[in-house]
């Protein structure tokens, strides 16, 4: 669980009131990840919503073309 206090810092959850903020923190995780650790992948399902407090991630896209033997 994490504070509501620190829910309401994103604009995300601006039209919630104390009550749904409350209701949101218990079911929250906060959650630490190494340096290259692999968060989510594009075309996967997703089974979470993230938010950034602290560092950086890097996010790219590999674009592929017929000249890519991995074209589809």
């Amino acid at each position: 669980m994490i504070s509501h206090e620190h829910l309401r810092r994103f604009p995300f959850f601006g039209f919630m009131d104390d009550r749904q903020l409350k209701k949101v923190a218990k079911i929250a995780e906060e959650l630490t990840y190494q340096v290259d650790e692999v968060i989510l992948e594009s075309g996967q399902p997703a089974d979470a919503l993230y938010f950034l407090i602290g560092g950086n991630v890097l996010y790219y896209f590999i674009v592929k073309t017929e000249n890519n033997p991995d074209y589809y």
